[in-house]
This record gives C-alpha cells, sequence and structure tokens, in this order.
C-alpha cells in the first residue's frame, strides 16, 4: 500500500529537491505579510517604556564602556542582563529595538574596536593579532578573523598592515 503511494525518482532526482520545489511555489505574497505581522508583534506587549529604553541604552553603555564586560569570552546576555539589574528579555528588547542588533553582534562590535585601537598603536605592533584579539574577548582564532572582516571589510593583518603604514 505504502509503496504504491510513493513516487518513484529517476536516479538524477532526490526527494529533497521535490520538497523544496513544492516549498518555492508558495509565494512571498503569501508570506511576507504574515512575517511583518509577526515581528511588529514581537514586543506589542512589552511594558518598557521608550525612557525606560533609553535609559537602558546608556546604562549599558557606560558599563561596557566602563567595565569592558566584552572582555568575558564567556559573557551571555542573562550574565549581562544581571550586571546591569534587568531581565534578560528587556536587554534583548533593547538591544533588538534600540540599537538594531542582537546581543553577539552588540558584544562583538566592542571587542573588533577595542581590536582595532590596539592594531593601530604602535606600542602593540610587537604583539601577536590573536593575542590582541583573545584579550578583546574572542576565543576562537576563526570566530575572530570572520567576525573581524565582516565588520570591516579588512583581515585582522591587512588592518594592521594599512593602519600603521599610514602612521
Amino acid at each position: 500500500m505504502i509503496s504504491s503511494m510513493m513516487r518513484t525518482f529517476p536516479s538524477t532526482e532526490r526527494p529533497w529537491a521535490v520538497i523544496a520545489d513544492s516549498i518555492r511555489q508558495i509565494s512571498d505574497e503569501q508570506i511576507g505579510p504574515q512575517r511583518g505581522r509577526q515581528e511588529s508583534r514581537k514586543y506589542a506587549k512589552s511594558g518598557l517604556s521608550p525612557e525606560t529604553a533609553s535609559a537602558y541604552v546608556e546604562a549599558l553603555s557606560r558599563l561596557m564602556d566602563n567595565n569592558k564586560c566584552y572582555r568575558d569570552s564567556e559573557l551571555t546576555l542573562p550574565q549581562l542582563a544581571n550586571k546591569l539589574n534587568i531581565s534578560a528579555h528587556n536587554l534583548s528588547e533593547v538591544l533588538n529595538t534600540q540599537l538594531q542588533q542582537n546581543f553577539f553582534d552588540f558584544i562583538n562590535r566592542y571587542r573588533v574596536d577595542e581590536v582595532k585601537v590596539k592594531l593601530a598603536d604602535a606600542a602593540y605592533a610587537h604583539v601577536k593579532i590573536l593575542a590582541v584579539a583573545f584579550d578583546a574577548g574572542f576565543n576562537s582564532k576563526t570566530a575572530f578573523n570572520t567576525i573581524f572582516k565582516n565588520m570591516t571589510g579588512y583581515t585582522p593583518s591587512e588592518y594592521r598592515n594599512q593602519v600603521l603604514a599610514q602612521q
């Protein structure tokens, strides 16, 4: 019974390809409006006022600048929220709505900025780039190189060479 219901596929065609083609047939007009409604409703019931959100952004900025929390390679959203004495949900909402970033992009921006400052400093010219990255909170060479290149458009060594050559 089941075998009669199953379609036979030529050797070059795979069942998952047929499924993928079927999914592609669903138009953006059918999915798009639903996706927009979901995103706009994400924080619709939030009790976080714009004034409170702005205060949280300021407190977050001060904490990051003064305490350099981003240097902790194992920092999590709940840990950072705890340092601010706010809920992880509220911190996530502030990052998403006020700064248009997720937690990881926010933290990595601080890390990359610190690495850029040190790579541009002639006093750090003798320090290995990976050591600078680890000091800034990155915990893997691959993640660091990928994130740095995505945020700056240069590899770390290209960035260092270019900045030091301009001095």
